[in-house]
């Protein structure tokens, strides 16, 4: 479905998303919707959005297990869809005012465990 571009380590981890599009050639900015997380790393997301996501700016809260929510700013790399359902590659950007190093620090710590777990 997606090129393969990432090289950080990826894990599933339940988590859901509330995205807002900033910038995009389809979507009027300002639409919101939620996602469902499929898989993490330090560097971006695969998410399940309610509809398409084209090559659009986004910004979203993403809640965590701590009950925490992050803020982050992310593009979205790809789109595809099996006929019924959508999914979305997002690469997250460190821009000010988002919490870019706290998502960092949440994905090294899910891959910490992760690793100790298969240990």
């Amino acid at each position: 479905m997606s090129d393969e571009r990432r090289q950080d380590p990826r894990h599933e981890i339940p988590l859901v998303a509330y995205i807002q599009v900033i910038k995009s050639d389809v979507h009027e900015a300002g639409l919101t919707m939620s996602a469902k997380v499929e898989e993490i790393s330090s560097s971006g997301l695969r998410i399940s959005p309610a509809a398409e996501l084209d090559q659009a700016e986004i910004e979203m809260f993403v809640s965590i297990p701590s009950g925490h929510r992050l803020f982050l700013a992310a593009d979205v790399r790809w789109s595809a869809t099996d006929g019924e359902n959508w999914e979305s590659g997002l690469e997250v950007i460190d821009r000010n005012g988002t919490d870019f190093r706290a998502w960092h620090m949440f994905a090294n710590e899910i891959n910490r465990v992760r690793v100790a777990e298969v240990s």
